[in-house]
């Protein structure tokens, strides 16, 4: 060992070193390899699973935006605009209604409260057909998920027929519709 350092210069002194910091980073590589190896695998396994949950997230916000977009309730806001908007549609057409709301506390749930809205013509002697009517009620439904016809009943305008007779297409009608929302 003297002889070894007693003939060692500045050349011998930089190869040392150089074989001492090769094996230093030697060492270093192959831990970062193994960690590497074990970030990539894990990387394989959860990314496909990260990228599927997110892709189940973005499908499921997508339907529920479009249903509360295509929700007619939702657009107008108030329940009362959404019966006049509804009454006026084209294919409905059932003139001035008078609505009135009234609250009731759902038994069968707690926390939740039913907004039941009667809904009268305002012309009372005004006739309506049977398809009118139904014309009505299906537009109350099928434009919001929150609104469910709940009770109608209709009678008929004019003169009484005999029971042998066929009565003419002439009904008035009184409505009520629910929406059900958490009480808060």
């Amino acid at each position: 060992m003297k002889e070894f350092l007693s003939n060692l210069n500045l050349a011998r002194v930089i190869i040392l070193a150089s074989l001492g910091g090769a094996v230093f980073l030697a060492w270093t590589g192959l831990q970062a390899h193994g960690e590497l190896s074990d970030l990539r695998e894990a990387l394989d396994y959860q990314a496909a699973k990260v990228v599927n949950d997110i892709q189940q997230a973005a499908l499921r916000h997508t339907e529920l935006t479009r249903s509360v977009e295509g929700d007619g309730l939702a657009r107008v806001g108030s329940p009362q605009s959404y019966i006049r908007k509804c009454k006026d549609h084209r294919l409905v057409q059932v003139g001035d209604v008078d609505v009135k709301e009234r609250t009731v506390e759902n038994l069968s749930a707690k926390g939740i409260v039913d907004s039941v809205y009667t809904i009268i013509p305002a012309d009372k002697k005004r006739p309506f057909t049977t398809s009118t009517i139904a014309s009505f009620m299906y537009r109350l439904e099928a434009d919001s998920r929150q609104i469910k016809v709940t009770d109608l009943s209709i009678e008929q305008i004019g003169r009484r027929t005999k029971p042998s007779e066929i009565p003419p297409d002439e009904w008035t009608f009184q409505a009520a519709i629910t929406s059900r929302q958490k009480k808060e």
